[in-house]
């Protein structure tokens, strides 16, 4: 990544990388929920529901929290990476059904 030496344009990569950061990067020490899903309070998409591709999931949760999930077996699963605003240093990282 180049960083813009004017302010402006290095402030609107800054409030990139924040939103990024905050928005849609999981962390590890919040339990693969991003801060701003701590800070409000609310559930993400990966722990509404969740896909699964083994009979026996190893994730280390016991077995009663992973019945509370609303788990849906499938076969295959592909990986989309996507990019915030084009920047290939800020990807976006999901998992969905495949056809």
């Amino acid at each position: 990544m180049l960083v813009p030496l004017s302010l402006a344009p290095f402030q609107d990569e800054l409030l990139r990388y924040v939103t990024w950061y905050n928005e849609h990067r999981p962390h590890q020490s919040l339990a693969g929920c991003t801060p701003n899903e701590i800070y409000d309070g609310t559930r993400s998409e990966r722990d509404a529901s969740r896909l699964e591709t083994r009979t026996e999931p190893k994730n280390g949760k016991s077995r009663a929290v992973v019945e509370q999930l609303q788990v849906e077996r499938v076969t295959k699963l592909r990986l989309v990476v996507s990019q915030l605003d084009g920047r290939p240093h800020l990807p976006i990282v999901k998992l969905e059904r495949a056809a």
